[in-house]
């Protein structure tokens, strides 16, 4: 069905927090209201060996802003926009942080998969786990190794997935972090290219997530 993809489609990821999937989060009125809403969705759009990952935030009205809130902090959305290219061996994250835009560029190469002998069918999709293991700084202010499981479909032979986790043999399905899930529920093989262009740099530039985190927990020290 997949063999002959073709390199210009859209995806659209939503995104589960501790609210939709743990019984222990539900039980207090807060999470009652909070799901009620839409979950978070995503756009992954990709061009040949370009893709570039947004929010689709025009699903909230006016009264849901701060159940979209809430979503955003539950699931550690700060995240503008992610602009993938394969070709430079490039990931670019535009990130928003006390109402200003930073930018972490990372090596895609620097994505150290495992990629497992296990096998999910997810949907429609013949699914194969891998695992990605990720420094990054916890609310102590001390660094931690994070796991994070993705699994991908290899007969969608694209090396894409939601927000920075590409470089895989396949597009990513799903994405299991410690505090939510990231699932496809759509795909639009486009038969016209959308051209992506490159987002502008941020005010300051990071190379790394965590050096990131450690300037964003300078900050907001200094504001305390």
């Amino acid at each position: 069905m997949f063999s002959q993809v073709s390199k210009n489609i859209q995806c659209t990821y939503r995104v589960l927090t501790v609210f939709d999937f743990n019984e222990e989060t539900k039980k207090n009125g807060l999470s009652e209201k909070v799901l009620l809403t839409n979950p978070l969705e995503y756009t992954l759009q990709i061009n040949d060996d370009k893709s570039i990952y947004f929010e689709n935030d025009n699903l909230f009205d006016e009264s849901e802003i701060m159940s979209l809130k809430i979503r955003r902090i539950l699931s550690s959305n700060n995240i503008k926009n992610v602009y993938t290219d394969l070709k430079k061996n490039k990931i670019k994250e535009n990130i928003d942080a006390f109402d200003e835009d930073f930018t972490v560029l990372k090596k895609l190469s620097d994505n150290n998969w495992i990629i497992t002998n296990e096998t999910k069918k997810i949907d429609q999709y013949d699914c194969i786990k891998a695992i990605l293991k990720t420094q990054n700084l916890n609310r102590a202010g001390t660094e931690e190794t994070l796991e994070t499981i993705a699994y991908f479909a290899p007969k969608i032979p694209l090396r894409f997935g939601p927000l920075y986790y590409n470089g895989l043999p396949g597009l990513v399905i799903q994405v299991e972090e410690k505090s939510k899930i990231i699932q496809l529920t759509k795909i639009l093989f486009l038969e016209v290219s959308k051209k992506i262009e490159e987002p502008k740099d941020g005010l300051k530039i990071f190379s790394s997530l965590i050096d990131f985190e450690k300037h964003v927990k300078s900050m907001r020290n200094s504001n305390q």
